[in-house]
Formats: C-alpha cells, structure tokens, sequence
C-alpha cells in the first residue's frame, strides 16, 4: 500500500512538474523571441525613420543599399547570431526574393502560404522540426507599403543600383502584399534536455525519500506493533499451557506480515473463546455434578449402613446362640 501510494504520488508530481517546466521553458522562448523581432523592429525603424531619409538629403540621386535598404541592415546585423550558433536563428524570407540567398524554403514557403490565406493573422508560433533539432518558432508576416514600391514596384523606377547588382529579381509587388516572414526560432532541444534531467534529478531524489520513509516506517511498525505483539505472545505463553495454544503461539511467532499475524490472532481468539465455553459449560454443570455425585455417595453410605446392620445382627445372632445352647445342655 505504502508503494503504491508513493508511486502514485511520485508520477502526479513528476508531471505536474514537467507541465510547470515545459510551460516556464515556453514562456521563456517567447519572450526571448519577441526580444529578436524587438530588436528587429528597433532596427528597421531606425532605418525607414533615420538613416534612409538621412542618406537622400546627402545622396538624392544614389541609392546606397547598405544604409538605406531596411532588409539589407536587418539582415546583416542579425547575421552573427546566427553564425554564433547559439540556439537563436533570425531569417527575413520572401518568396521570389530579390536576393537569392534569402529565398524561403519549404517550412518557410507553408508559413508564408499560410499569412497569404488568413490574411488578418499576424503571428504564428509553434514546434518545428529544423535540420534534426526541435525549435520553437514566433513567425510574422512582411507586408508591401507605399514607401516600399520605389524598390519593389516598377524596374523602370527603381534605383540602378539595385539592377545592376541583382537585375529584374524583386520587383512587381503591389502595396499589401504579403512578401515573406520574419522568422525567429529558438532551439529547444537543450532546454527540454535540461528539464529531462531535472525530472530525473527529481525522480532520483523522490526515490531516495521514499526508501527513507519506507525504512522510517518499517522502524515505527516494529517499534509500535511488532515489539507490542511480542509483549502479547509472552504473556499469552506464561498463561497458556495446553498444546493446542502452544501451536498457535509458535505459528503466531513464525509469521511477519500484517494479514497473518491477524489470522494468528484470530485463531487465538477462537481458541480462547472455545477454553472460555468449556470453562463456562463446566460451570454451569458443576453443581449438577456435585448433586449427582452427592447421591451417588449417599446410596454408598447406605449400602454400607445396611450391610453394617446385617454384621451387627449376624453377630448378635450369633452371641445368643453361644450362650443359650451350653445353658441348656447343663440343665439336662
């Protein structure tokens, strides 16, 4: 009973305390991955708001794609993270994109296809699988403006530049068109390996308490009922002498579980119960006894009153004749 009920109690806090982990292990990737789109943001904007207008006022004829394209920067400030290969991934994709080396891939491609057919949604985020690891992925889309058909519109009205270093690619698009996903993914393989083993952890040092418990426990039953059971058959064998009881105080002795010592003791009581009936069925016939054995002497004294009469008369008889016979011969 005591393990069954320290298994039971182990596997619902186990896993009560793997749903806790998992969901301060989500929370965590969630926020760490709003800190990436966060900073994505920080970045674009400084870009659109600061720098762009910033490099016209100084360069209105030239378009000069390292410091006025908010894609090219965010996806050059974001590149070493990604080489550091820390668990964190960030890719700006599009399908169709102007620069080939950020054409989506299959994953990416369903996600965009996804924005493209729920066209109010504005994030999605879950579990993927990516180049055999586990990520957890916070996904919106990249939607067309105005202000973005200078390089995206017409070829014949965007900057030479980009022409020049990536010809027709990236062009036709129409204000509010979904062109692609930011993509952030935060590995989890680490993390869930990390609360495997503290589940473990867990586990080993639950198991080390229940064999304490269960050896504190075995300690108090001895001391408690063992050691008292013991004191019972001592003063059982002191007052028990016939062999019947002597046979359950040794078999009483023998067993070492609860369900036997409770059919030790059970048998005890019958026994005890059948001595008690004796004793009071002898009782009760005592006296009747005693009567039956009363009459049965006093017919024996009787018998031998009466046969003491006869010896007495016999002799009696017997003394008459001794004098009244010798009497009468002298007479004659």
């Amino acid at each position: 009973g005591l393990l069954l009920c320290a298994l039971l109690l182990g596997l619902a806090c186990s896993l009560g305390f793997y749903v806790h982990v998992r969901n301060v292990l989500e929370e965590e990737v969630q926020d760490k991955a709003k800190l990436i789109l966060s900073q994505v943001d920080s970045v674009q904007h400084y870009v659109r708001d600061v720098l762009r207008p910033a490099m016209y006022e100084r360069l209105p004829s030239a378009f000069v794609i390292q410091a006025m394209s908010s894609s090219y920067i965010t996806r050059a400030v974001m590149a070493p993270m990604n080489e550091r290969h820390e668990g964190a991934t960030f890719r700006r994709v599009a399908v169709g994109a102007r620069n080939p080396a950020y054409e989506a891939d299959g994953n990416e491609q369903e996600l965009i296809q996804y924005f493209r057919d729920h066209g109010q949604q504005e994030l999605w985020q879950g579990y993927r699988m990516l180049n055999g690891e586990k990520y957890y992925l916070m996904v919106r889309p990249v939607r067309f403006e105005q202000e973005c058909m200078y390089c995206h519109g017409q070829p014949q009205d965007a900057p030479a530049e980009l022409i020049k270093l990536y010809g027709n690619r990236g062009f036709g698009k129409k204000p509010g068109d979904i062109a692609g996903v930011d993509f952030v993914g935060i590995s989890v393989h680490g993390s869930v390996g990390r609360v495997e083993g503290t589940i473990f952890t867990y586990l080993a040092l639950f198991g080390l308490v229940v064999l304490l418990v269960f050896f504190s426990a075995n300690v108090l039953f001895r001391v408690l009922v063992v050691n008292n059971l013991k004191r019972l058959n001592s003063v059982f064998r002191r007052n028990i002498t016939d062999a019947e009881g002597s046979a359950l105080l040794h078999k009483l002795e023998q067993g070492d579980e609860i369900e036997e010592l409770v059919e030790g003791m059970e048998q005890m009581g019958e026994h005890l119960f059948e001595a008690r009936g004796q004793l009071q069925n002898y009782a009760e016939n005592l006296r009747l006894m005693v009567d039956e054995r009363t009459d049965a002497l006093r017919l024996e004294v009787e018998a031998r009153r009466a046969d003491v009469h006869l010896f007495v008369r016999l002799l009696e008889d017997m003394y008459k004749e001794m004098h009244i016979g010798p009497s009468s011969l002298h007479l004659q």
